[in-house]
């Protein structure tokens, strides 16, 4: 499972080349909670990925630091990304559950994609910061 969860994440730095962001994942998203679960995802991905580089004994401590800064500066921006996403699911259910009105997932997809906003940069960084360190 490991290598199949290694060569994902291959893949999907290989699609990042050059500029490291998130426009592929994000781009292929057509709702906000898919955009939403591709920015999450892309950022548990390119975590392991880091964890993986910085657990390798030949990373120099530089590097290590690095990976570390650029996941502890993206965890609790991914982590409430991920719990507004939750809400966003929970509202919408109860909306098409005729219990929550319309204004009120309209507020949920609004704060989720403030999230989304908020979450790119600090991924993208992660993200850049994986990828130096495998060059």
């Amino acid at each position: 499972m490991k290598r199949l969860a290694t060569l994902a994440v291959a893949i999907l730095l290989t699609g990042l080349a050059g500029c490291s962001t998130l426009s592929g994942p994000v781009d292929a998203a057509e709702t906000v909670e898919q955009k939403a679960a591709a920015v999450y995802g892309t950022y548990v991905i390119a975590l392991e990925l880091a964890a993986d580089v910085a657990e390798n004994e030949s990373t120099p401590d530089s590097v290590v630091v690095a990976l570390a800064d650029a996941g502890d500066a993206a965890q609790p921006v991914a982590v409430a990304l991920l719990e507004a996403l939750l809400e966003v699911n929970a509202i919408k259910a109860e909306f098409e559950a005729g219990e929550t009105s319309e204004e009120r997932l309209d507020l949920a997809i609004d704060n989720l994609n403030g999230w989304i906003d908020r979450a790119a940069p600090v991924i993208d960084a992660l993200l850049k910061a994986v990828a130096d360190a495998k060059d």
